[in-house]
């Protein structure tokens, strides 16, 4: 078989560049990731370790006063992964748009409730 431009060779060249373009995509999302939630969680952590060794002095000296900060950096952390998932990904923006912008009938959703919850109540009794 002879590989022409219009052959089966540009095809091949194509779906590998959109592999790797894919593949590059990725590890720029599990990168972006990764220093987010180091920058988010590290101080967090550090705070965690301190406070196991010296209880009283940590939380009446530190967390009293970054505990705030620290709870707001967590959220920041979930918040980023949200936007950079959907900025990143096509099938989690695709997912996402299903999910959200799906024509519910109010019925069906009153119905799966309240099915839901008489599942419930019979577990618990």
């Amino acid at each position: 078989m002879k590989l022409t431009r219009h052959g089966p060779a540009r095809r091949i060249r194509k779906v590998s560049q959109c592999r790797n373009v894919s593949i590059d995509r990725t590890t720029l999302m599990l990168i972006i990731m990764l220093v987010v939630f180091l920058c988010t969680e590290m101080p967090q952590g550090l705070l965690a370790i301190l406070s196991a060794i010296y209880p009283t002095h940590v939380h009446t000296m530190i967390y009293v006063n970054v505990g705030e900060v620290l709870d707001l950096m967590s959220l920041i952390n979930c918040l980023t992964s949200f936007i950079v998932y959907c900025v990143m990904s096509t099938t989690y923006r695709a997912t996402v748009k299903s999910v959200l912008c799906r024509p519910s009938n109010r019925r069906t959703v009153f119905k799966n409730t309240h099915l839901l919850l008489n599942s419930y109540r019979i577990q618990v009794s």
